[in-house]
């Protein structure tokens, strides 16, 4: 029986998690963004809200990785955890202005009565949540690890980018769908 042997080292390994790490964090991106648009279309009873819903939440992550890839901040154990934390959040900011949007409708006489309402409620919320998180994160930079710095920094961003997209890019798509996909009483 021959024996064989291979070269081994830990370049290797890191080599071999990387891989794993970028081919897996795509996989669950878009596994996850097809069962977001799902639920969303279910919850709105339309394909084109299921489409509205992940707009913010695609901005999101575009404008995160995109600057981790401007800056040279690498996907490891840490920053991996970024797309899975966007999308979370993304979706809870989206499911909350979508959905109260959607009882003001019903109630006010104009679609620009019912975003100035969601907004002054459910907007106020978001940004308020989307700030106090981000200040929560941003104590990460005070970290010892390089890798939970970046973390910290990546997340407060995260924050920023996906509460700002709810309540500027919700509504300017809501806007130029001509509400169709709310319905009316």
């Amino acid at each position: 029986m021959p024996i064989s042997f291979s070269h081994g080292s830990i370049l290797s390994i890191y080599q071999h998690l990387d891989r794993s790490l970028l081919s897996s964090q795509i996989e669950s991106i878009v596994y996850t963004l097809i069962l977001i648009f799902v639920m969303l279309a279910f919850q709105l009873r339309s394909l084109v809200g299921g489409l509205i819903g992940l707009a913010p939440i695609l901005l999101t992550l575009l404008l995160t990785f995109g600057i981790m890839g401007f800056t040279g901040i690498p996907l490891d154990i840490a920053t991996v955890l970024v797309g899975a934390i966007a999308l979370g959040i993304g979706i809870d900011y989206s499911i909350h202005f979508n959905m109260r949007f959607k009882t003001y409708f019903r109630s006010e006489p104009t679609v620009l009565g019912a975003l100035d309402r969601t907004l002054e409620t459910t907007g106020v919320a978001i940004i308020t949540n989307a700030l106090t998180v981000t200040m929560g994160f941003v104590t990460l930079c005070f970290a010892s690890l390089v890798p939970l710095q970046r973390f910290g920094i990546l997340i407060a961003l995260t924050m920023i980018i996906s509460g700002g997209g709810a309540i500027t890019l919700l509504p300017a798509t809501i806007l130029l769908t001509k509400e169709r996909f709310m319905g009316r009483r």
